[in-house]
This record gives structure tokens, sequence and C-alpha cells, in this order.
């Protein structure tokens, strides 16, 4: 049986999964995989972890972390054609306020030789192909609903990770599309390991998040600062992305 028919037939059989090792490091795979499983149905958020946090809790994206005081302040991505409930703004119980820092664009790809396969077709096209997919909160996923949610198309995932470098491999393996930023892309396209799907371009927002009643503490006030006079120059310069 493949990896994939595998991880399939656990998804369909099995009604609750439990996480070994629960990380509220989101760079880590048992954050991602956690969020997953939790956004599904097949873990119950209300258990107790060791940190006396909730499963939930433990996995809360910035918006809800900044509302809990848990931080102060966090760096997130955006897409820029999303309202703000698209995101994840909704569930913080405050007004946040949302600094854009630098913008830029992914790109799809796909594996080498599919030239033919991906050529003039558009999103709900697209759709049907097989997709390295990514935890629900992503950006990736976020700019990939969207998209697809305004053809009326559900994308084909066959495979679920939470970074990027893991991303572009098993694009370069032949498993699938996925978004990758631009100058990765075009790099990578410039080798030959892989193909860039026509002209289109996702952009998407860094930016510096507070909660909105805090804007004018001192230090959250030079943190805001500090980064806007680091990226200013960013924010500038003229950009020819086209969200197609």
């Amino acid at each position: 049986m493949t990896e994939s028919a595998t991880l399939r037939r656990i998804l369909t059989q099995y009604k609750q999964i439990a996480v070994v090792g629960l990380s509220a490091n989101r760079s880590r795979p048992s954050h991602s995989v956690a969020a997953y499983l939790l956004e599904q149905g097949l873990m119950r958020g209300d258990c107790l972890t060791v940190t006396g946090q909730t499963i939930a809790e433990v996995l809360a994206d910035v918006p809800v972390r900044l509302a809990r005081g848990e931080i102060d302040a966090g760096f997130m991505l955006e897409d820029p054609g999303a309202d703000d409930t698209a995101h994840g703004a909704a569930e913080a119980t405050a007004p946040l306020s949302f600094r854009p820092l630098t913008r830029f664009s992914y790109r799809v790809v796909a594996p080498a030789g599919w030239q033919r396969r991906v050529a003039g077709l558009d999103w709900a096209g697209l759709a049907r192909l097989p997709w390295i997919g990514t935890p629900p909160r992503s950006i990736h996923a976020r700019l990939l609903e969207r998209r697809f949610a305004e053809v009326g198309a559900v994308q084909h995932r066959v495979a679920l990770v939470d970074q990027e470098p893991s991303m572009l491999a098993m694009v370069r393996s032949g498993v699938g599309l996925s978004l990758c930023r631009e100058a990765i892309a075009l790099h990578e396209g410039q080798a030959g390991s892989l193909t860039i799907v026509g002209e289109i371009r996702l952009p998407a927002v860094l930016g510096f998040s507070i909660i909105r009643s805090r804007s004018e503490e001192p230090a959250l006030a030079l943190a805001l600062q500090t980064l806007e006079r680091i990226w200013a120059t960013e924010l500038m310069a003229p950009r020819g992305d086209d969200p197609q």
C-alpha cells in the first residue's frame, strides 16, 4: 500500500487521533499536524496538556495569543485581498493593528516536465491536478483557498507538509503543484528543477501585529517605528505584481 493510500485509510477509518509531543512552536511538524487534525475534527481541542492549557490554546494563532496577552506582538503573513475575518483576526477578542512591512509574490510551481500538463489551465483546471497541501491557517492555504473558492473549485491535495523546503523537495520529486516565493521559483526554474505555471502571481504581505489599544505603549511604539524605518524602502518600492 502506498504512503498516500495508508494516510487516506487512517484519516477515513479513525475518528480521533492523538499527537505525542504537541508543540506551540509553529515551525515544528508537531504543531502543524496537530493544527490540521484539530481543524478537521480528528482531535479534541478541550483536552489539557502538561502546560495547563488545552490543545486548542497551545495551537492558537498569533491574533489569539495577542488577545490573551501571551505575546506582545507578532509577525504575520497576510493575503492582501482577503477581509479581516479570512486570516483568523476574527478569533481574537480585541481589535488588532496590522502594519505592513514588505510585499512579495508567490508563484505556482509544478514538477519539471509538466509544461504541457499545466499549459493554458485556469484555476478550476489547476485544482484538479495533484497539490502539496499545507495546514489550513498557513499563508499558502489561505491564498489558494480564496482563489479556488472564487471559481467554485476544490483543491486536490495528495500530501500535507508545513515547511517550504519540504514543499519544494516534493515538487522536484514529481509529487504535484505548490506555491513558492517568486525569487526562489525563478531560481529553480532557471536551473530546470521545476516548472513555473504561466504568469500567475499571488501577492502576500509580511506585517507586524499588536493589540490596537496598546499601540501607544513606549516599547511597542518604538518597535513599530524601528520596523517601519528599516522596511521603509520596501514599502515605497513600486510593485508590478499581477494578482491573476
